[in-house]
C-alpha cells in the first residue's frame, strides 16, 4: 500500500491512497459522544490532530429521540459538510463522490432512514445509484413520486407526509417524509437526484434544504469513470 501521494506521468499531483496523510486543512473535531468513544479512551486520545482531515465516520445514536434541535442540526450539517468537502477534494470521479456523500450523511443524522442517489439514465428515467438503507426502487420515471417530480422540475421538493403526495412510490412502508434534491452537472443539466427518507413525519425543513443543496453542489464538475479501466 502506498504511504503518500505520488506524481502522475504528467507531473500532476495524484490523490493519496487510503491511509496516507492528506494535506492539512481546518476541521472541527467531534465530541467523544458523537465518535462513540469515552473521554480518555484510546480512541479518544488518538483523535486526529487539529488542522488535519479526520478519517472517521460520525455515527448518530438512533436508540433514542431521532429529531435534532435546530441548533444541533445546523452544527451537524456544518461538521459533516466540511468533512465531505475535505474527503472529496481532488477526487474527480462522480460515483466515488456520490458514495461518499451518502455514507457520511446517512450515518450522521439519526432521522435519515434511507439516503441515496437516483441517476438520470434516459430523458425521463432515473436508475438507483449509491444508497444506504433498505432496498430501494430500481427505476423511477419522471412522472412518478417525489423523485420524479424533483427531476422534472429541477428544484428541491419536500414531502412532509409522503402518503399525501400524489403518485408517491412506496419503496419502504416505514418512510413517512422525504426530501429530494436535484443534482446538476457543470453545464446545468440534471444528472441525478439525492433522495432522503425519514420514518418521522415532517422531518425535513429549510436547514436540510440549504445544506443538502450545498453538499450536492460539491459533485458538480465530477464525471463518472468506466467501471473497468484498461489503461
Amino acid at each position: 500500500m502506498k504511504s503518500g501521494p505520488d506524481k502522475s506521468d504528467d507531473g500532476a499531483q495524484a490523490r493519496p491512497f487510503c491511509g496516507s496523510t492528506p494535506e492539512p486543512r481546518p476541521f472541527a473535531g467531534l465530541s467523544s459522544r458523537d465518535r462513540g468513544t469515552e473521554p480518555g479512551s484510546p480512541a479518544e486520545t488518538s483523535a486526529e490532530p487539529e488542522g488535519r482531515m479526520a478519517e472517521y465516520t460520525l455515527v448518530a445514536d438512533r436508540s433514542g429521540e431521532l429529531r435534532l434541535s435546530a441548533e444541533d442540526k445546523e452544527a451537524r450539517y456544518r461538521e459533516v459538510g466540511a468533512q465531505i468537502e475535505a474527503v472529496l477534494e481532488g477526487e474527480p470521479d462522480l460515483l466515488a463522490g456520490m458514495a461518499t456523500v451518502v455514507c457520511l450523511l446517512h450515518n450522521a443524522f439519526p432521522y435519515f432512514f434511507w439516503t441515496g442517489f437516483y441517476r438520470r439514465v434516459a430523458a425521463d428515467e432515473l436508475l438507483v445509484g449509491p444508497y444506504q438503507g433498505t432496498l430501494g426502487c430500481l427505476r423511477i420515471r419522471f412522472d412518478r413520486g417525489v423523485c420524479g417530480a424533483c427531476a422534472r422540475e429541477r428544484r428541491t421538493l419536500v414531502g412532509p407526509d409522503v402518503s399525501a403526495f400524489s403518485g408517491h412510490i412506496a419503496g419502504d412502508a416505514a418512510s413517512a417524509s422525504e426530501i429530494v434534491v436535484p443534482v446538476l452537472d457543470a453545464a446545468g443539466e440534471l444528472i441525478a437526484v439525492l433522495d432522503v427518507d425519514s420514518t418521522l413525519l415532517d422531518a425535513f425543513d429549510e436547514t436540510d434544504r440549504v445544506h443538502l443543496e450545498r453538499i450536492v453542489g460539491l459533485l458538480r464538475g465530477r464525471e463518472a469513470r468506466p467501471v473497468v479501466a484498461t489503461g
